[in-house]
């Protein structure tokens, strides 16, 4: 099985869902999943490691070194995560490593990527039960193959960009934005893929936990952290994964009616 290595910062009730809805729509297992996390603040984490135990988490001290030290172990394919990204629908990672192992000119396994997801690329095929295109694309999201949501990657391209990277990663959107801005100097495989399907995940945008990048946010709530905190560990309130998963989506990033809650005590 691929290996998932999850990034998270002060956001234990939104990694709850992650961890759920990762656990409930595919045929990864807790011992697949390592979470790299960084509590500041009064956060407390504990909650959710007592829920899942048997995932490895991985206290962060720092982060480039963590991060080298967790894919050394992990499998050859293996897939980030943030979280606030919610998956919504059935998948098999293992059909995803299988797909990217069958063509080697894809450079990752898009699960946030989809036919709700519009406009597709003008030139898009259709393998079997998966859609490819090339991600030099003009087609927005489409030409994006470098992210940490919710893609499957070849653990040996990791690597190698992360050896060619000569600029500091000091923190998860630093390893993202750093490649990503010229993904030509770092990648060379062409294509990409996704299921033949809707969309599989969405991103709830609805606080920031860092400040080296002012990433957009849906405010209108009360969602910092420190409120989802006593929320989470205090009032025993978490996300509704069932209800969000059957809401329809266009978009990959969602806001706050996205955010359902339940209590899950």
């Amino acid at each position: 099985m691929p290996s998932i290595i999850i990034f998270s910062k002060d956001r234990p009730m939104q990694l709850h869902a992650y961890l759920e809805s990762l656990l409930l729509f595919s045929d990864a297992r807790e011992e697949d999943i390592t979470v790299l996390y960084f509590e500041i603040g009064g956060i407390d984490y504990s909650r959710v490691v007592k829920a899942f135990p048997a995932v490895n988490w991985v206290p962060e001290t720092d982060f480039y070194s963590n991060l080298v030290a967790t894919l050394d172990k992990a499998e050859p394919f293996t897939m980030f995560g943030c979280d606030d990204v919610v998956f919504t629908g059935s998948f098999s990672l293992k059909e995803a490593a299988d797909a990217l192992e069958a063509d080697k000119a894809c450079f990752g396994f898009s699960l946030r990527l989809g036919k709700n997801i519009k406009p597709l690329p003008k030139k898009i095929s259709k393998q079997r039960a998966y859609l490819k295109w090339e991600w030099s694309t003009k087609r927005a999201h489409y030409n994006y193959p470098w992210e940490l949501d919710a893609t499957l990657y070849r653990k040996a391209d990791i690597l190698g960009i992360l050896s060619t990277c000569k600029q500091k990663i000091n923190n998860p959107n630093y390893l993202e934005a750093n490649i990503s801005l010229q993904p030509r100097e770092f990648i060379s495989r062409p294509c990409m893929m996704c299921f033949n399907d809707t969309s599989k995940a969405i991103v709830i945008t609805v606080n920031r936990v860092q400040d080296t990048h002012c990433n957009p946010f849906d405010a209108a709530l009360d969602t910092d952290v420190k409120t989802l905190n006593t929320l989470y560990n205090e009032e025993g309130k978490g996300l509704d994964i069932q209800t969000i998963a059957k809401m329809k989506s266009r978009a990959i990033h969602v806001g706050t009616e996205f955010f359902k809650l339940k209590t899950i005590i």
